[in-house]
This record gives structure tokens, sequence and C-alpha cells, in this order.
């Protein structure tokens, strides 16, 4: 591809299948990053990836994968993205075997966060056992209110989420419990570290507990969402260069 030899280092990973007929080959799947991103990230951005998927609004529909970093300005930094035909295990697992890969880098040392998407924790159990993996406390809300709602729980929750010492969020919890018993049980099953910042590792030096910069990242390139794959690719490789122009003017001001 002209990308490859343009940027060398770049990597783009396509994925076809053999039609019946034996003899014409079916696009399903391709993973895209440039070297000048992965270069980038290593170089300039913090240890610390948000995964997220959203919807392709062509006639043939199938979803977009991305992995998302944070730069030293604390802006999203888009690292690679993949379209793929459904988000599940299967997909999840090679997307991520694709970008560690692209990336060279050990996943475990890396810090995740995701809205715990369809088959993703399976992934990250048997791919990065050892990796701290957040869940974003927007989308645990989400399901939190369907059972739990109400604005005293929700303040609750989210002061559980943002305190830094473990006494703290003892002393939130416990306000939760005089609330709602069935909430706080419900809570209480998560993984405290996971979602409240108290326990959360110093490695990746980011405080984050939602995965905004992926909603950021995906309202960014929504005008290429409903277009053809290759342009698609395209729409997202120009987003990029003129994002980046930007951030070096800027800096440079």
């Amino acid at each position: 591809m002209l990308v490859m030899s343009t940027n060398p280092g770049s990597v783009v990973r396509i994925k076809g299948e053999l039609e019946q007929d034996g003899k014409s080959t079916r696009f399903v799947r391709v993973f895209y990053t440039l070297k000048a991103v992965i270069k980038g990230f290593k170089e300039g951005c913090r240890p610390f990836i948000g995964l997220d998927g959203c919807f392709l609004k062509t006639e043939y529909k199938g979803q977009l994968l991305s992995a998302v970093g944070r730069d030293a300005n604390n802006s999203f930094f888009p690292i690679a993205w993949a379209v793929v035909e459904i988000e599940n295990k299967e997909t999840w697992n090679w997307f991520m075997d694709q970008l560690l890969d692209a990336l060279g880098m050990d996943g475990n040392a890396i810090t995740w966060i995701s809205d715990r998407q369809k088959g993703l924790l399976d992934v990250f159990h048997n791919l990065l056992p050892n990796a701290e993996h957040r869940f974003c406390v927007r989308h645990i809300y989400d399901n939190f209110k369907k059972k739990h709602p109400g604005s005293k729980l929700k303040y609750l929750l989210w002061e559980a989420s943002e305190t830094y010492t473990l006494i703290y969020f003892e002393k939130a919890m416990n306000k939760i419990m005089k609330v709602s018993k069935e909430a706080y049980e419900w809570l209480d099953k998560l993984p405290a570290g996971q979602w409240s910042k108290h326990g959360f590792s110093t490695n990746s030096k980011c405080e984050l507990s939602s995965n905004n910069m992926c909603e950021s990242w995906n309202k960014h390139i929504l005008k290429a969402r409903d277009k053809p794959i290759i342009f698609l690719l395209e729409t997202i490789r120009r987003l990029l260069m003129v994002r980046f122009h930007e951030k070096r003017e800027n800096g440079r001001s």
C-alpha cells in the first residue's frame, strides 16, 4: 500500500477469506496505524491506552475499533484503528494482537481503560493477565442506574470513584450502604482498583477514570464513518495530518 512506502514502518494488516467458489477473496477486516503515530506514542505519551468501538454508517455496517492514548498535554492521541465485521471476543483479540505487535511493547506495562466491551474482558484475561485494566465509571453508572436510580446514589458512586485513599473510599461506600444495601452489593462486586482512583497504580501517571478520550476521538472522525472503507481510512489519515500540524504549530507558538 502507498502509506507503507511513503511512511515506512507503518502497519497495515488486511484479512480476507475465500469465497465459496474458491477463487475470489472477500474482505473481512483491516488494521491500520502509522509509523509517525507509533513513534509519537512511545516518545511523547503516557503508557495509557483507551479502547473503544463505534458503528460504521455504510450499507455494509461493521465496527471501527480504536486505541487512543493521552499525550503530555492531556489531549487524546489516536494510536491505531481497525475496521472489523462485528465487535466480539474474536475481533478484539485480533485487534489487540495487531496493536501489541505494531507497538513492540509489553502490554502488561500499559494501563488500559475500556467500557467493558463484549469479549474484551476475556481478551485481557488471556492476553494481558497482569495489565492494569480500568473500567470507565460513566459506563459503570449507566448500568448501575438501571437498577439503582436516583441522584443521591449517582453522587455517592462518583464520590467513591474519585477518592484517592482507601479510608475515604470506605467512607463513601458506607454512605451507599446506608442508602441502599443492594446498590452497595452491586458495586462491591467490582474490583475497586478498576474504577476508584485510590486503587489505581502510579505507573501510567494518569488519573483518568472515564474513557472520554475515546469518545472525543469517535466524534472527531464522525464524518469518516459513513464512507466506504478506503475513503474512511484516507479521511482518518487526513484528519490526523491536520490535527498533528495544528498541535505542532500551537506548540511552536
